[in-house]
């Protein structure tokens, strides 16, 4: 017997191959990601195994965050009849929940502070004081405004430390080269617009070698104890697939501080596979 009859010839295994990708390990061009994926390679004994009834089966995908939950500290200076003031004070971020909601809890305790100074001091009660967060899922982006109209009676301005506004960015998903240090405050522009926000609780998963419209193939962090979304194999001499994200199925998105990990399990012998048996 030929050697490739040999090979054609042995008992299909019925135990499916399960991988783990992941970009831990990955050096993120940011630009090459959001126009082409991430690429992986499929498993080498998968593609040489001679089975003709192989699938890529979904398992999960998970996403952990780099960053932890931070304090966002806030330095309010309140000038009335020419003296200033100043008070400082941190509101606690925690972003262990959805984007969303921490965005929202910000929001309200920045107002709590914005109202806690105008009762500090009666001068400001004219003025209009407050901040408002929007964002916007499905393009993932978000608007930061703070209004502070003050009157001839008294004036309230806001700084942030420049520590906070780092990590507060990175919350965002906005590429932040250096950490400043501690207890540095400066002007920020009352009216900011961020883009390419990412959140895990509202991004659509896509790979190449998903047969669905837009090539969806999960939502983040979807979890199959047993593989139930299969996928047919590479045709030809395609080695490699590519997966990425998006907001809204259509709009990329790179996670600049989060690790994901893909699990898929490769399928030899589709009809014979444990994995597909009930």
């Amino acid at each position: 017997m030929l050697p490739i009859e040999k090979e054609n010839s042995r008992v299909a295994t019925t135990k499916p191959l399960d991988e783990l990708y992941t970009n831990t390990y990955q050096k993120t061009d940011v630009d090459l990601v959001q126009a082409e994926g991430y690429r992986f390679e499929y498993p080498l004994r998968w593609m040489r195994d001679p089975s003709v009834t192989k699938a890529v089966g979904f398992r999960r995908i998970k996403f952990l965050r780099q960053t932890q939950n931070f304090g966002f500290v806030v330095k309010f200076n309140v000038t009335i009849s020419g003296s200033t003031n100043s008070y400082t004070r941190m509101i606690s971020l925690d972003t262990s929940g959805s984007l969303e909601k921490t965005l929202i809890d910000f929001e309200s305790n920045l107002n709590n502070l914005y109202r806690q100074m105008v009762s500090i001091k009666k001068d400001l009660n004219e003025g209009t004081y407050y901040a408002q967060v929007t964002y916007d899922r499905k393009t993932g982006h978000v608007d930061f405004i703070r209004v502070e109209n003050n009157t001839s009676a008294g004036s309230l301005t806001t700084q942030f430390e420049t520590y906070s506004w780092a990590l507060f960015l990175i919350m965002l998903n906005q590429n932040v080269t250096s950490i400043p240090d501690r207890f540095n405050f400066q002007n920020y522009d009352l009216e900011q617009k961020f883009d390419n926000v990412f959140d895990p609780e509202n991004t659509i998963v896509h790979a190449t070698f998903s047969g669905a419209k837009n090539s969806f193939l999960a939502m983040a962090n979807d979890f199959y104890e047993k593989p139930t979304k299969f996928y047919e194999p590479p045709s030809g001499s395609i080695s490699d697939f590519q997966i990425w994200f998006t907001t809204n199925g259509t709009k990329r998105v790179v996670p600049l501080y989060y690790n994901f990990y893909l699990e898929l399990s490769f399928i030899y012998n589709y009809y014979k596979s444990l994995t597909t048996k009930d």
